[in-house]
């Protein structure tokens, strides 16, 4: 649990060492390597719009100025991106609605963008069909492949649709998504295949891994009633996410929380990348 250097109160956000080159938090410098970009991307890149950063100050110390070390290199100091990230059940979805808002309110134009892979619409299909599941209904290679295209296809739409609409682009889910999918599934040698195929997306400037207790995840699954996952998945995909070779980069934050907690977390990390024009509040 970390504390933030301006209100001292504690967060459930922290950081992966390694990514950033320091052990700390929030209130530490990045002096870590930055990854480059996928060979491909430059196909998308420059559709994707930006909000400049430079140039702006903080409302009476209430919202921070950026720092130089922790804008996003790849993208000369623009913010283009975000991606919210976790196993199904982390709140992602939740979050990154109200960080669309939130940023939109406060003069940041942004929108909510949807990369599912159509597990939860083939599950019902396959229920309609009298089998318990999708991958009852198409095997799991067979799920493995409709679900990488579909997700291939979202993430596609959100990349051009942002550089229609011109504004930031809040993802919820993106390409890492199927990695994790492939690794929890044991499908991990398809893996390369799919970073090959999905590599033409650029990454997101900032991706936040919602972390959430497998348990925890299943029981707000079954409370919604509109899907299912078994425990075991849930516990794999967790594992799956930690493991891939982007993890340094994500800012871990604690899907545990509440909701309104979990906002705030995230809040607090992106006053170091947005020189919002007023204090963010609560939803």
């Amino acid at each position: 649990m970390l504390i933030s250097r301006g209100s001292r109160s504690p967060l459930p956000c922290r950081y992966r060492s390694r990514s950033y080159g320091y052990p700390g938090g929030i209130g530490s410098h990045a002096t870590g390597p930055v990854r480059p970009w996928p060979p491909n991307s430059a196909l998308f890149v420059g559709l994707i719009p930006s909000v400049e950063l430079s140039g702006l100050s903080s409302l009476n110390g209430v919202i921070d100025t950026p720092r130089p070390d922790r804008l996003p290199s790849r993208a000369g100091g623009r913010l283009r991106s975000i991606a919210l990230i976790g196993v199904d059940g982390s709140g992602k979805t939740t979050q990154a609605l109200r960080l669309a808002e939130t940023l939109t309110a406060q003069g940041i134009p942004a929108r909510y963008r949807r990369n599912a892979g159509g597990r939860r619409w083939l599950g019902r299909c396959a229920r309609r069909l009298g089998r318990p599941n999708a991958e009852a209904l198409l095997g799991r290679m067979g799920l493995l492949i409709v679900e990488s295209v579909l997700r291939w296809l979202a993430i596609a739409r959100s990349v051009l649709g942002s550089a229609l609409d011109r504004r930031v682009a809040v993802l919820d889910r993106y390409t890492v998504c199927q990695y994790a999918s492939l690794r929890a599934h044991g499908a991990r040698r398809w893996e390369p295949l799919a970073r090959w195929v999905y590599a033409v997306f650029p990454r997101p400037d900032v991706t936040f891994l919602l972390t959430v207790d497998p348990a925890e995840a299943w029981r707000r699954i079954e409370a919604r009633g509109t899907d299912s996952e078994t425990l075991e998945f849930l516990t794999a995909s967790d594992a799956a996410y930690r493991s891939l070779p982007e993890a340094d980069e994500f800012v871990i934050i604690d899907g545990n929380a509440a909701p309104e907690e979990v906002e705030r977390a995230i809040r607090e990390e992106l006053r170091r990348w947005l020189p919002l024009r007023q204090p963010i509040m609560a939803g």
